[in-house]
């Protein structure tokens, strides 16, 4: 189905379930109405307010917005030809926090994933630590095009006006991670909300337990396996 295809979402629609035509005498004349409101859901998530109105004579006679205010934001793929990188910093503690994020192809699949075992001093800090891990795996791997999505809206602010925080206590880091993104690619920063991040958040648990400072995951481990599952559009093989 071309809806599947490009991963596009039903979103719901109220208003009047039948219709009719005067070319039809008798009661074959009333239908019920087969109107779909279709959306793509990362730009659901993006603007969450999003409604569909249908008018009349300036009068509205369907809507959206009460199916839609009850939808769950779920994670959506990038855009065509784009690659997704969604990361997560998990700050307990100087000595006990973890950077951890996913990178995923325009239709869900998985393409690598890494957990990040390190010392910092919150939590913006450990985010800020695990985009730069994701940006330097993407790079690494020759992706040119690239939606990095954060549930951290501090960030977002951080590096697209990096010239404000010059004497912030993490200029350094934020100059790294600018640098990265000023490369030759083409990176989209996104905003999402935490909920709709909970691949990355499920891979801190990982980074919390492991031995080492550092693993790559080639395939999604068994913690957060059925929620990726869940989450990418089912014409994908997983």
């Amino acid at each position: 189905m071309v809806a599947d295809t490009i991963a596009l979402v039903d979103v719901g629609f109220q208003g009047s379930p039948y219709t009719w035509t005067n070319a039809i005498d008798g009661i074959d004349l009333i239908k019920e109405r087969l109107d779909r409101a279709l959306a793509n859901p990362s730009k659901l998530n993006t603007y969450p307010n999003t409604q569909l109105i249908q008018m009349d004579k300036g009068k509205v006679v369907a809507s959206s917005s009460n199916l839609m205010a009850d939808q769950p934001r779920t994670w959506a793929p990038p855009q065509t030809n784009f690659f997704k990188l969604n990361t997560n910093g998990s700050w307990i503690s100087i000595n006990n926090a973890t950077g951890d994020g996913v990178i995923c192809c325009d239709k869900g699949k998985w393409e690598i994933g890494f957990s990040l075992k390190f010392k910092t001093i919150g939590p913006t800090s450990a985010e800020l630590l695990a985009i730069k891990e994701g940006l330097l795996i993407a790079w690494g791997r020759k992706i040119t095009n690239l939606e990095l999505e954060t549930d951290a809206e501090e960030i977002k602010k951080m590096l697209n006006n990096p010239q404000d925080y010059h004497d912030h206590q993490l200029a350094a880091i934020i100059v790294d991670v600018v640098a990265l993104l000023k490369k030759d690619w083409n990176v989209s920063i996104l905003h999402v909300k935490r909920e709709i991040n909970v691949v990355a958040h499920g891979l801190a648990d990982i980074g919390r337990t492991m031995d080492g400072e550092r693993t790559y995951h080639f395939q999604p481990p068994k913690n957060i396996l059925q929620t990726y599952l869940q989450e990418i559009p089912s014409v994908v093989d997983a």
